[in-house]
């Protein structure tokens, strides 16, 4: 069994664009990660068929203690690509408005795990639906995180990315 570092994937891509089929494995940018794994990051990772029966070989020997994402997006890669023809992507999860329609978006925020949309790159995907005045994508995460946060932790954690946002 491979340990994950979030309790849901986003493995159905029914829900995403077509661009989103060209990939096998989609997952946030490792910010600190080497330049040959810069995707891998499976907070919110959609996944193909094609991966998930590649991952089914015995190659791929499991490390108890070892992260998926860390196997797919570094360790396992190269094989994956040049054996299995797996293609990667990176994405984030701010970055999510791009893709997804504003009807599924609403889905998948009730189902995202608090973790994902906790990170600061969460945060930013709330951000960005405020600038874009997409006001009911916006009340969906923001409702997400009052089941979790004061008020004032919700301001704190937006004025922290607006603060990151600024110095870059």
């Amino acid at each position: 069994m491979l340990r994950s570092n979030s309790t849901r994937d986003a493995s159905n891509l029914s829900v995403h664009n077509d661009a989103f089929r060209e990939y096998d494995y989609i997952g946030a940018r490792w910010l600190n990660g080497k330049e040959s794994a810069d995707v891998g990051n499976g907070g919110f990772s959609p996944r193909s068929g094609r991966l998930l029966e590649a991952l089914a070989d015995n190659r791929f020997e499991v490390d108890a203690n070892a992260y998926e994402d860390a196997l797919i997006g570094d360790a396992w890669r190269p094989v994956l690509e040049s054996d299995y023809g797996i293609r990667s992507r990176p994405h984030g999860v701010f970055n999510m408005w791009r893709h997804i329609e504003d009807q599924t978006m609403l889905k998948i925020v009730s189902a995202l795990d608090i973790a994902t949309l906790a990170f600061p790159r969460g945060v930013a995907l709330l951000k960005n639906y405020c600038g874009l005045r997409k006001f009911e994508c916006m009340k969906a995460i923001y409702q997400r995180y009052r089941q979790h946060w004061t008020t004032q932790d919700v301001a704190q954690r937006c004025r922290d990315i607006c603060e990151v946002a600024l110095i870059r």
